[in-house]
Parts: structure tokens; sequence; C-alpha cells
């Protein structure tokens, strides 16, 4: 088995481990303003937004 690292940047690890002929590429870490592109828009406040019914999604 070897390990191998692909980053030189701590923040941004990314290993690869080679096993019996397999490559698994484990811990490829995102910083955290690379995290803040996929998260949801906060609302804005409004009586239109919080009069609105809760959505359930069916169990179909």
């Amino acid at each position: 088995m070897r390990l191998y690292c692909l980053s030189g940047d701590l923040a941004k690890p990314c290993y690869i481990i080679t096993f019996k002929g397999l490559r698994i590429m484990l811990d490829c870490g995102l910083t955290e303003q690379t995290v803040l592109n996929f998260l949801p828009l906060p609302f804005v406040q409004s009586l239109k937004w919080s009069n609105l019914p809760n959505f359930v999604p069916s169990r179909d």
C-alpha cells in the first residue's frame, strides 16, 4: 500500500492510496469560499414569504 499527497496546500488536502492495483482518491477538500458557492441564499424577510405554507414532499 502506498499513500501519495497531491496537494502542497494544507487547506486543500488530496491523497491517493494505491492498494492491490486499486487507486482510491481520498479527502479532496474544498475551501470555505468554494463551499459558500453551493449554499442556498438567505431569504429576505417579508410578509409575503412568511405567510406561505411549508412545503411537505409527498411519499409516493
